[in-house]
Formats: structure tokens, C-alpha cells, sequence
């Protein structure tokens, strides 16, 4: 997210995401216009590294999710499409003269 706000042709974004994210980006780039929403979710500052880690190496029963098929797949596909949206962007702005492509 931070380098798509570091783009010099946009000038507005909307953040949604926790607070300090939001405040981040304001303090960061005073020039643009950081639209968000404060949502603090507790939870997410109990998360500690070390357990997200054991949870992927050693997950207990209650850690597991479970997603029907026909989701996972509807999921799956919205993500590939994500994807291809991004390298499309990237393409554009290649065009444009925006960014240097690393690939």
C-alpha cells in the first residue's frame, strides 16, 4: 500500500485499514488526501509473531477452518482475478512512464 500512495499521479485514497495504518500514511504524505475509516480491532494487537508461527507449524483443532469447496473456488478465482488487475496496473503505468518495471 505504501508504494501505491508513493505514486505522484494519484492524489486521493481511501484506507481501510486499522487507524495507525491511516494516521501513517497522513503523517507520511501531507500532500495527499487520506480518506479512512478507524476501525481498531483488539484483537490484532494481542497477535504476537512467535504465535502465528506455531499456529502455522503446529495448528490446534480450533485453528483450522474449513471452507466448502464451491467458496474456496469462487475465492480462488477472485483472487487470480486481483492479480491480473495488478499486473494490468503495472502495465499502465509502465506506459505512462510511472514506474520502471524490476521484472
Amino acid at each position: 500500500m505504501l508504494n501505491y500512495v508513493r505514486d505522484p499521479d494519484a492524489k486521493t485514497f481511501m484506507m481501510l485499514t486499522e487507524c495507525g495504518l491511516t494516521d501513517r500514511f497522513k503523517a507520511e504524505f501531507p500532500g495527499k488526501e487520506i480518506v479512512g475509516t478507524c476501525i481498531l480491532c483488539p484483537y490484532m494487537k494481542e497477535i504476537q509473531l512467535a504465535d502465528v508461527l506455531k499456529a502455522l507449524k503446529d495448528p490446534t483443532p480450533e485453528q483450522y477452518v474449513e471452507i466448502h469447496p464451491d467458496i474456496a473456488d469462487r475465492a480462488r478465482a477472485s483472487l487470480g482475478r486481483m492479480f491480473e488487475l495488478e499486473e494490468e496496473g503495472k502495465k499502465i503505468l509502465q506506459l505512462r512512464g510511472s514506474i520502471a518495471m524490476t521484472s
